[in-house]
């Protein structure tokens, strides 16, 4: 925003509101027909001052009938400071006043004067043990990969032996294999006296190293749950705290409160 300079000292309407660092406060004044005029205290002023200093005027604050910042109402009107400035009641604002687009295609921001940030406070949960914990390592698309794989493992192990002529006159062995795919995934030993066959141990050996893989990481995953207990955090997005059934505590006609308003979707 350029600021230039007034030769004849014009006097202007401003307006603001309060904050825990911004405070109403009245000040004498001679020159008021009450003896007293409005003023705060805080940051903003400060930058008024110097604004008011600078370009030779001097000002008065107003503050809206509703003492808010002002937000955006349906049938098109604005409430509060926001009302002010673009009914041209008053001249400007030192603020602070969050921007946004719902305000900045009605007004006109100048560039930074304060930076800061907001964030949802809200309780976490406490931390608690799940009686199923252990299925927390892996997910479930996991676990019913597992599953699946051992579909076709068997499969092999039932189907070869029928499709391998020199083996016809062998005794049936899928029983067996099929129990040794299961022990294998179960972590036990496989106990046999009988020869076994090449593809029996390609198959059992690929078998095992796939559950020596899933067993180190779902072993190393489940000692960190049991040693950091689960919390939850119920809110990952704007969205979250929208559906949530709770009660929200947040200043009435800010733009805060027109984000909450009007959102119907949330971001990270």
């Amino acid at each position: 925003m350029y600021l230039e300079q007034y030769p004849n000292r014009p006097h202007i309407l401003v307006t603001a509101e309060e904050l825990p660092i911004q405070q109403a406060i009245m000040v004498n004044d001679p020159t008021s027909e009450e003896g007293k005029r409005l003023s705060f205290t805080g940051p903003a002023d400060n930058v008024m001052q110097i604004v008011a200093r600078y370009m030779n005027l001097t000002y008065t604050y107003r503050r809206p009938a509703d003492n808010s910042w002002g937000t955006l109402l349906s049938d098109g009107s604005w409430t509060g400071m926001m009302g002010l400035i673009i009914q041209e009641e008053v001249e400007m604002t030192p603020g602070p006043v969050l921007m946004g687009h719902v305000r900045s295609k009605v007004t006109d921001y100048s560039s930074y004067v304060f930076t800061g940030g907001f964030g949802i406070l809200a309780a976490r949960g406490r931390p608690k043990v799940n009686p199923w914990g252990f299925l927390l390592p892996l997910s479930p698309l996991v676990w019913a990969g597992v599953f699946t794989a051992l579909v076709p493992v068997i499969t092999v192990m039932l189907v070869l032996p029928s499709l391998l002529p020199q083996h016809a006159n062998q005794p049936p062995r899928q029983e067996t294999n099929i129990f040794n795919c299961v022990r294998v995934l179960l972590q036990e030993d496989i106990r046999t006296t009988r020869e076994w066959w090449w593809w029996e141990r390609v198959a059992l050996g690929v078998w095992m190293m796939m559950i020596l893989v899933l067993t180190q990481s779902y072993v190393s995953n489940l000692m960190s749950l049991l040693a950091v207990r689960h919390i939850d955090n119920p809110y990952q997005s704007l969205r979250d705290v929208l559906d949530d059934d709770i009660k929200i505590v947040i200043v009435e006609n800010t733009i805060l409160h027109h984000y909450f308003r009007v959102s119907n979707g949330g971001h990270n």
